[in-house]
């Protein structure tokens, strides 16, 4: 019985003492859960990221309009990064403004009407600057001031990119929300793939349109390069029928002269 009593307190003495280890390695065990179910999620958020991309791609090289592919960046990569705000912003230089093309979170009445200054705001400065730029928290932002079209809806954090174009930026694609959020390195990339892949569909449509327009004045001065000449063909003919139709009256009129000469002669030799 003594032994019994001796084993058991031996054992609980034992767990007592490694009570802490196990703690530890419980931590551990659960930080190491944890870290794994993070990891998880993000790479279920990075293929979501990369089937859009694909999607987009796909949209592109099916020849499909802008204004289509606009409208599927906002809804998806507002969806794709968690946003409630997702915006197309066109750059007119000849006004200095943006002009709010495609967005969701915004309300239709303010797409295609909406005009925000561009030397300002969260646009503005990505703009100017020439590359993304992460907006971290509004209510500390030193470097701009936002625009209203952000102020009214109490915008807190975002990513604007530049959209390229051929001679100067297309514009800007911006992702805004009104919680508070660390956009990572991973996020800038995405939305500037997008942005991207945007840029090259634009140059597309651009020199397709060129061209098209290049046959079409060629198609022109060709159509009134044949009508001028058949113009100038039928003018000739006139002017040839008219010299035809004088050289008959001068071979009538000769022959008639002979006939009278003819006609004299004989009259004098009778």
């Amino acid at each position: 019985m003594g032994n019994k009593v001796a084993i058991r307190e031996s054992v609980v003495n034992y767990i007592k003492c490694m009570a802490p280890t196990f703690e530890s390695h419980k931590v551990k065990l659960d930080k190491e859960i944890e870290k794994h179910k993070k990891a998880k999620e993000e790479l279920g958020k990075y293929i979501k990221r990369q089937s859009v991309l694909v999607e987009l791609s796909q949209l592109m090289l099916n020849d499909a309009d802008i204004s289509t592919m606009m409208d599927f960046i906002v809804g998806m990569a507002g969806k794709a990064l968690r946003v409630e705000y997702c915006e197309i912003l066109e750059f007119m230089p000849e006004h200095s403004e943006l002009v709010l093309r495609s967005g969701v979170g915004w309300g239709d009445e303010l797409i295609g009407t909406t005009r925000i200054n561009a030397d300002e705001g969260h646009a503005g400065f990505t703009l100017q600057s020439n590359k993304a730029v992460i907006l971290e928290d509004a209510r500390t932002e030193q470097r701009f001031k936002l625009s209203p079209l952000l102020l009214d809806r109490d915008i807190i954090s975002g990513i604007c990119v530049i959209i390229q174009g051929r001679d100067m930026p297309f514009g800007i694609l911006g992702v805004h929300t009104t919680q508070f959020r660390h956009f990572t390195k991973d996020y800038v990339i995405f939305l500037q793939n997008v942005a991207n892949i945007l840029s090259a569909a634009i140059e597309r449509k651009q020199a397709e349109e060129g061209i098209r327009k290049l046959n079409e004045g060629l198609e022109q001065r060709v159509l009134e390069r044949t009508i001028e000449l058949e113009t100038i063909n039928k003018e000739l003919q006139i002017m040839l029928d008219a010299f035809v139709g004088q050289e008959l009256r001068m071979i009538e009129l000769k022959e008639r002269i002979a006939e009278l000469e003819a006609e004299i002669g004989a009259l004098k030799t009778s």
